[in-house]
């Protein structure tokens, strides 16, 4: 299943434990969910049951390696799951995925769990760019909305008219995603740059599956 892939494809760009990455300001879930950005996603309320459980009483944005791993040990890995899940369901509403398919639709989710405005960006660049090499013969430059980031009815229209390979699709939105990660990092290196290779794993993996 589609939805299965995404899931699984997710879990190993993001990562199966509750991590705190370096320089953020809380925890993250398996699959990616940021504390700091998602405070009241559901899934917090199951792990903090659960630190209760075991007897942590900090805050988790001062959980250090100890607590992290009597966490990990102590979740119940598939009712983690479902709590992602069910909280992407409702997150990816705004990625329009039912408008993607195969590698792009992979590429899609991916970059909106990442940055949902990047990636927008992101498949506009690539509908102009294939646009411009001729690649799309029913869209013209007129359908298309500016690169703004931001879901319209030109988009969605672009979108509903692309008839090439779901993976060739999904190889021109990562080429335009690498090139907006790389002007990232070169504008705000030190803000960035520790997370530029995780942003081309992701990349590169998106890639792999196609």
């Amino acid at each position: 299943m589609v939805r299965d892939r995404l899931m699984e494809y997710l879990y190993k760009a993001e990562g199966d434990e509750i991590h705190y990455n370096r320089n953020e300001k809380d925890i993250t879930t398996p699959g990616g969910i940021y504390r700091y950005a998602h405070p009241d996603a559901e899934v917090f309320d199951y792990i903090d049951d659960v630190a209760d459980e075991i007897g942590i009483t900090s805050d988790s944005k001062h959980w250090g390696k100890r607590e992290l791993n009597m966490m990990n040990i102590a979740v119940d890995p598939d009712v983690m799951a479902g709590y992602v899940e069910r909280f992407y369901d409702e997150y990816l509403k705004g990625a329009k995925l039912e408008l993607f398919h195969g590698n792009a639709k992979i590429a899609m989710y991916s970059f909106y769990v990442n940055s949902p405005k990047q990636a927008w960006k992101a498949v506009q660049q690539a509908l102009l760019d294939m646009v411009e090499l001729g690649m799309l013969k029913d869209i013209t430059k007129d359908m298309l909305s500016r690169v703004d980031g931001r879901y319209g009815r030109k988009t969605e229209v672009a979108l509903n008219s692309v008839h090439v390979s779901d993976k060739m699709f999904g190889m021109y939105i990562c080429n335009a995603m690498k090139t907006r990660y790389t002007r990232l990092v070169a504008a705000r290196p030190k803000k960035f740059l520790q997370y530029a290779k995780g942003w081309d794993n992701r990349v590169n993996e998106i890639v792999r599956l196609g």
